[in-house]
């Protein structure tokens, strides 16, 4: 019988994951992490989360993310995801410092972290420059009707849809559509986003690709915010209201997006393989 396995489960905002540790636990590094995503993510048979997140020592960073879907795929990125890494590296004393250095698949990302007494209380993370498309928007028809979604990339690809009604409209039925169109010949995360300009808010539901509606999405925060001051919609810095709770999005230096939100440890444990 093989050793018991680690793992941590973490969230930002309800988006949950199963956090595998490699740097205490070097094993990881060797695991099939598709494999082991689709298994251990799986909530009525296994631990359950939105992913599994491999945290992996790397050159010249304090770590490697890699962040797999249920479905096992992998994603480039994934914004609630690096933060609970920044915690994991923050509590489990990897980093000495109150920012980190991470690598993914989708480039560096720096983390600073917000301490108090010393301890961790949220982490803001610079998520780069949107990639936006030319033009602006496409339609998109599902089901008979025509949809206006603003493709864009954070490291990863998105979809933002504006609807008058997001906590009434079937994202359940539109959102895997769209995910899978035309449009995305590699799958997109899907946004769908109501501005609410006396809040200086935009409620946001997110399709996330390979996983389905998740709670939050870090990532889906940052494109819905860069699609709604891109079709001059809202300012920055802006309140993104997800159905897991609130970011807040805000431009930092050369036009750089920048995510603050918090990251939370559920509980720690060991799983046979």
């Amino acid at each position: 019988m093989s050793s018991p396995l680690h793992f941590d489960k973490m969230h930002g905002l309800g988006n949950d994951f199963v956090v595998l540790d490699g740097l205490a636990h070097p094993e990881v590094s060797g695991l099939n992490l598709a494999e082991l995503a689709s298994r251990l993510c799986h909530r009525r048979l296994s631990v359950g989360a939105d992913g599994l997140i491999a945290v992996l020592p790397a050159d010249g960073f304090d770590c490697r993310m890699r962040i797999f879907n249920t479905d096992g795929s992998e994603a480039q990125m994934c914004g609630n995801g690096i933060r609970c890494v920044a915690r994991l590296l923050w509590d489990r004393r990897h980093i000495s410092r109150p920012q980190a250095r991470i690598i993914t698949l989708a480039g560096e990302r720096t983390v600073d972290i917000t301490l108090k007494d010393n301890a961790f209380e949220s982490a803001t993370v610079d998520m780069g420059i949107p990639r936006l498309h030319q033009p602006l928007t496409a339609e998109v028809k599902v089901n008979g009707t025509d949809y206006e979604v603003t493709p864009l990339s954070l490291g990863n690809p998105h979809g933002v849809v504006f609807v008058d009604d997001v906590n009434n409209f079937e994202v359940g039925t539109v959102g895997p559509a769209l995910e899978n169109c035309a449009l995305f010949p590699e799958g997109a995360n899907i946004e769908f986003a109501t501005p609410v300009p006396a809040l200086h808010a935009i409620i946001v539901r997110t399709w996330e690709r390979g996983v389905g509606e998740t709670l939050a999405c870090g990532t889906g925060a940052c494109a819905a915010a860069a699609a709604a001051l891109a079709s001059g919609r809202m300012e920055l810095p802006v309140t993104i209201m997800q159905p897991g709770g609130s970011l807040k999005i805000a431009l930092g230096e050369a036009s750089h997006l920048m995510m603050s939100g918090p990251a939370v440890f559920a509980y720690s444990g060991t799983v046979s393989l």
